[in-house]
């Protein structure tokens, strides 16, 4: 398992269950390449979705 683990590319993996990562809303979820748009669930999901601004106000 440990060499698979190690020799594929994927977003998560469970082992010996279907996808219960999924369901865990702590979890980043999501593929990786082709397969998806990065990671969503929670903070994850929030950056992922998000593009940062910088704001500069000169005080008066």
């Amino acid at each position: 398992m440990e060499k698979f683990l190690h020799s594929t590319s994927s977003g998560g993996v469970t082992v010996n269950d279907i996808i219960k990562h999924a369901g865990i809303p702590d979890l980043p979820f999501g593929g990786v390449g082709n397969s998806g748009i990065g990671n969503y669930h929670g903070k994850h999901g929030f950056i992922q979705l998000s593009h940062a601004k910088a704001v500069l106000k000169r005080r008066d």
